[in-house]
Formats: C-alpha cells, structure tokens, sequence
C-alpha cells in the first residue's frame, strides 16, 4: 500500500465514524437502560408468583433529594458559563462574529435564574406562579 494513501482513506473514515461513535453511544445507553428495566421486572415477577406484596419503593422510586448537579439553578449557571466559555473561545480565535452564540446561550441562562427569582418570589408571597 503506498503511503500517500492513508490519508486520503482517513479523509473518508473520519467523518463515518464521527457519526457512528454518537450512535453507538446512544444504542449503548438504550441497552443499559433496557436491561435494567427487564432486571425490574424480574424482580416484580419473583415477588407476584410467590403472592407476597411489591414495594411501592421499587415501581416508585423515592425523588431526588434538592441538592445535587440536577437542579434548576445548577442549570442556569450551567448555561451561563457555557455561554460565557463560548464568547470567550470566538473572542480568542478572533472569530468575532461568532461571539453573539456564546451571549445567546448566556441569556438563556440569565432568563432561567430570573424564572427562578420570580418563582421564589411567588412562593414566598404565597401566591402561584403563572
């Protein structure tokens, strides 16, 4: 095989697998999931052939606790770093233009810390937010 070759194949293999690895990611994630399902239902078939009760703990499982990296708040700020982190990498290639998708994505943050505040407000006020 001559050597100049490569990277012509590599011209053509890099964009096949740029698309294949997401989708083998997602089927990945998809089988997980689905063997823990079928591991649960499993498990509530033991508990129904054998007559005993189910515990609702395991068809509902009890809520996230409010702490954690899954809270609204955490995705606002989640939000506005990107979009600042985003400005700032278009600012530094000097790719200027391109600055105001890091201001959008940082206004979307802003937007939902001000739905916060308002709906803190309400809660406080006794009333229900709209």
């Amino acid at each position: 095989m001559d050597l100049t070759q490569i990277p012509k194949i590599l011209g053509v293999l890099l964009p096949f697998m740029g698309i294949l690895l997401p989708l083998l990611i997602i089927i990945a994630v998809l089988w997980f999931k689905e063997r823990q399902r079928a591991a649960l239902y499993d498990t509530v078939r033991h508990f129904a052939d054998r007559g005993m009760p189910v515990p609702r703990e395991l068809l509902e499982p009890p809520p996230r606790g409010e702490g954690g990296l899954n809270t609204p708040r955490m995705r606002a700020f989640t939000l506005l770093g990107t979009g600042a982190g985003l400005a700032l990498m278009f600012w530094s290639l000097g790719l200027h233009n391109l600055i105001g998708i890091g201001g959008l994505v940082a206004c979307v943050g802003l937007a939902q810390l001000w739905a916060l505040h308002l709906d803190e407000r309400d809660a406080r006020r006794g009333g229900t937010p709209e």
